[in-house]
């Protein structure tokens, strides 16, 4: 049971060889004809296959024994080869436990948004009814929208934290 989510490492690996010794010629003209027709995927997923099985093998011959935990995780770092692979892998599983670790996760820490795609970006954060009003009341204080007051918050929060440890301090001096 613990190992049935590393089925795609073999599968993939079965497609390459497959794929690579041209042995689905002998009953399908394409590799797309027997992906569809023998296996019931497209070829573009049995690609993701191949790479997310790569990926597994190139760190289990890193002698890495925590491994992407689905195919779609192993693909989301089918980018990478190697060293910069393996290095990569490595500070994930240094800021995420293995159960944390998601596709989206990984993509978001590999290769963040940049600041124009952030700007692009319309985002809806759940927040709990308390604090929306809190945060309501505070931007009407200020005179200013629920955006902004979220800015300047975000603004001066770098002040207020180190203030707060001045303020720690000086309680344990005395």
């Amino acid at each position: 049971v613990n190992y049935a989510s590393l089925a795609y490492i073999v599968q993939g690996r079965q497609l390459k060889e497959i794929a690579h010794k041209k042995i689905y010629k002998k009953k399908w003209s394409s590799f797309n004809a027997y992906c569809s027709n023998d296996v019931g995927i497209t070829s573009s997923r049995a690609v993701q296959l191949m790479a997310a099985s790569r990926v597994a093998i190139t760190l289990i011959e890193a002698g890495h024994n925590k491994l992407p935990q689905n195919p779609s995780q192993a693909f989301a770092l089918s980018k990478l080869c190697g060293d910069d692979l393996v290095d990569a892998w490595e500070k994930l599983l240094e800021v995420y436990h293995l159960h944390e670790l998601t596709t989206a996760k990984i993509k978001s820490f590999l290769w963040p948004p940049t600041s124009n795609q952030i700007k692009s970006m319309v985002s809806q954060i759940p927040v709990n009814p308390e604090s929306l009003e809190q945060l309501t009341k505070l931007a009407f204080k200020l005179k200013v929208s629920i955006n902004d007051c979220i800015s300047l918050l975000l603004q001066n929060y770098k002040y207020y934290l180190q203030l707060s440890l001045v303020l720690l301090k000086l309680n344990f001096a005395t």
